[in-house]
């Protein structure tokens, strides 16, 4: 009964988890398209307002819906060769301008420049983003450091520290090692005007005991709080990325094809996507995007998962069994509100090549996007989708 009960809960969450990020994809998608246009200032500010709501509730509906997953055992890792630090000064850079905003000097600190390890880059990428977060939030002057160094390297693995540093209120020794735990937040009135549910730190200490590592703060009153996250990590390169099915040298002349039941989202995919330089066709179902894909020349395919007719999965199984092999090999990435083991088995099972959360940062569709074409990732085009995103 208890293993039914946690199976009806799973997928009641991945139901409300699609119900709820793919429209988010087209809210968000179009709000950060909007802040690229020539808006007057009260616009300018209105959307930039928009955005930052949408942000926040993207952010809490992550939180209670990865607790759920945490707390049935759903939350599972995929762990793909990563450029650990090309992903955290991406990731800090992301907050560098609601650091100036509020006049903080955002410090980067790093003991590579490049280190590729086997790690999830979505949840290696949320834990940096928790704690700058709070950072951000918590410091009114001063400045924050976020630092990222290689421990105790080997030939196979290397021990790796993430520490943000800030010089906010500080945390009482009563309640350091209660911020880990889940709804908690710290009491007093330095911290009463912020707002949240105490879920974001809970989560960083759960997803290092997922991967054996631990999370921890240390903190003075009145001088500043330093939080640390660390895990061994194997080590691995860029040339142990998936084999690259078809390789395109220029990407102005690769063609995506976006398989999207959501109007909405294929109005947002499309113009980021061509505003990167790609040329793009949409179907709303996987049956039209088997058709597009045997009557056009197509160099990628971004599938959904849940769509009429025919699902993400079923339409790539048919397209691997496609008889012609530039047909059937085509590059596929899968897009899913939901990350269960259940839905990436069937993905991993069809025969795809890679995969992006909704709803979509599209500076990670960028770089995945590249991986798969086989282009470099530091191409000019990778820019952009950081202005994108």
């Amino acid at each position: 009964a208890a293993k039914k009960a946690d199976r009806a809960k799973s997928e009641f969450i991945a139901s409300i988890a699609h119900e709820v990020r793919t429209p988010l994809t087209g809210l968000m998608g179009m709000l950060q398209l909007l802040e690229k246009e020539k808006l007057d200032g009260a616009q300018a500010d209105m959307a930039a307002t928009a955005n930052s709501s949408a942000r926040n509730l993207h952010n809490l509906i992550n939180d209670l819906l990865d607790l759920s997953k945490i707390e049935i055992g759903e939350l599972r890792l995929l762990p793909e060769p990563t450029d650990v630090m090309a992903l955290f000064d991406e990731t800090v850079k992301e907050f560098r301008q609601a650091a100036d905003m509020k006049g903080i000097n955002l410090k980067v600190e790093q003991s590579d420049a490049s280190l590729w390890l086997l790690v999830d880059p979505t949840r290696f990428r949320q834990v940096i983003s928790n704690y700058l977060s709070n950072a951000v939030k918590f410091t009114e002057t001063g400045e924050i450091t976020a630092q990222l160094n290689a421990l105790d390297e080997e030939q196979s693995k290397v021990r790796l520290r993430l520490t943000i540093q800030d010089t906010g209120p500080g945390i009482p020794t009563s309640q350091i090692r209660k911020i880990f735990g889940r709804f908690t937040q710290v009491d007093g009135t330095q911290r009463s005007e912020h707002h949240g549910t105490g879920l974001g730190l809970a989560i960083v200490a759960d997803l290092a005991r997922l991967q054996g590592g631990e999370a921890w703060a240390d903190s003075q009153e009145g001088v500043g709080s330093a939080f640390h996250f660390e895990c061994v990590f194997k080590r691995t390169s860029a040339m142990d990325l998936p084999k690259i099915r078809n390789v395109v040298e220029d990407s102005s002349s690769a063609t995506i094809l976006i398989a999207d039941d959501s109007l909405g989202n294929q109005r947002v995919l499309t113009r980021v996507l061509q505003g990167l330089g790609f040329s793009t066709i949409s179907v709303s179902n996987g049956s039209d995007a088997i058709v597009s894909i045997a009557r056009q020349n197509i160099d990628l395919v971004l599938m959904d998962f849940n769509m009429p007719v025919k699902d993400g999965p079923t339409a790539l199984k048919d397209i691997r069994s496609l008889p012609d092999p530039a047909k059937s090999e085509i590059p596929v990435i899968g897009l899913s509100a939901d990350a269960s083991q259940a839905h990436m088995d069937r993905w991993k099972d069809a025969g795809v090549d890679g995969f992006v959360h909704k709803p979509v940062d599209f500076a990670a569709l960028d770089l995945t996007i590249r991986r798969v074409l086989g282009q470099n990732r530091n191409s000019e085009h990778e820019n952009s989708a950081r202005s994108a995103s």
